[in-house]
Parts: C-alpha cells; structure tokens; sequence
C-alpha cells in the first residue's frame, strides 16, 4: 500500500505487521491436568523484536490474528482424556479449544486454536495447554524437521 504525504511523497506501509511464528523443537512434559505454558525454543521471524521467553508483546495496537498448533502426546495408546489449547493475553485465559476423548482415549493429538484480538501496545499473549493422560505423563512435542507445535501472530488492522 503506497500513501503520500501532503508535499504528495510516497511512503510504503507495511502489510501484516508486526508478525511472529515461533516453533518447539523438543519435547516439554506437562504435568497432568494442569494449564502449562508452552516454551518455544525456536523464533521462525519476529520483525519487530516482540517475542521473549515465548511472550509476545505488542509493540502497535491493533487487531491481530493469533494461531496456535501443539501435538501433545500421552504416555502410552488410550491415555489421551482431553487436552485443552489456550490464548492467554495478559495472564488471563481469553479463550480455548477443547479436544475431549473421553469415550475413546487417543494417544496423539494436535490440539489447534485460532482467535482475531484486539491489542493495545503492551500487551501479552501465550500458550498454555492442558490435559489429561491416565498415565500422569503427557507432553508437548516438538521437532527440529517438523512443525509439530508453533505459535504465531500478524497484525490485520487497526
């Protein structure tokens, strides 16, 4: 998108920033159903120095579309119960997907969560996921070839 100023220069905006993907490339153990944040020991792209510690920070208001994708896998086949995929902004939960298998436990699961949220500069957003394995051991997986679970946001508007 091309503006211009009142002298009539051009100036371009930037589309679909700030932006950010972040990636897990080891497995993290949860424990059982508890909500646990999610870290990621990997940054894809962050073009505006938002993330730290797998927090994003809002460095410019606006709406912004989050997504969020973690394969949790039980301790052994039948023990995935449910498993939960949430959004926390500001230290709050503002929204969640749940997976419930109770009436026939998995063993894997990608549990995935997309939500559009309005952001003031300064405001936080994380993962947290929780489930329940019968076994008492789940964890997030991640791998260093394939995205097994990310977590990633861009700026859509203001």
């Amino acid at each position: 998108i091309l503006t211009a100023n009142n002298d009539g220069a051009l100036t371009t905006q930037k589309i679909l920033y700030p932006a950010f993907r972040l990636t897990k490339t080891t497995n993290q153990t949860i424990s059982n159903e508890t909500r646990t944040k999610i870290t990621y020991e990997t940054t894809n792209f962050d073009t505006d120095n938002a993330v730290s510690s797998s927090t994003f920070t809002a460095p410019v208001a606006g709406k912004y579309y989050f997504y969020s994708h973690s394969q949790v896998h039980a301790g052994a086949n039948s023990n995935l119960n449910y498993c939960e995929n949430y959004l926390y902004k500001n230290g709050t939960s503002i929204g969640y997907g749940l997976f419930d298998f109770r009436n026939n436990p998995g063993h894997n699961f990608s549990a995935t969560y997309h939500l559009v949220v309005d952001m003031a500069v300064n405001d936080t957003m994380e993962v947290y996921v929780r489930c329940e394995d019968t076994s008492g051991d789940p964890e997030v997986q991640g791998n260093t070839t394939e995205n097994r679970s990310f977590f990633g946001a861009y700026r859509i508007g203001s």
